[in-house]
């Protein structure tokens, strides 16, 4: 398993992105978080704190969906260790 981040960079850049990284996959499954590289540290660090999703949903304002997806893609990554 692989956790890959997108930066926006235009139209299409997601679409594009993705026609390259998936070219060459027998499985895929996506994990949709609309957050910056900064914004995905800044979750992990704070469940890592022991924050609750609610708490951080506050601290950081952040949807609590977004913050779910995180921790999906986080703890597929570390089962696959």
């Amino acid at each position: 398993m692989r956790l890959a981040s997108v930066e926006n960079a235009g139209p299409d850049n997601v679409q594009d992105v993705l026609r390259v990284e998936l070219r060459d996959a027998r499985q895929v499954s996506i994990a949709v978080a609309f957050v910056t590289s900064d914004g995905l540290d800044q979750i992990l660090q704070l469940l890592v704190e022991g924050l609750s999703i609610r708490s951080i949903e506050r601290v950081i304002d952040t949807h609590r969906d977004t913050i779910l997806n995180v921790l999906v893609v986080a703890g597929g990554l570390r089962a696959a260790l």
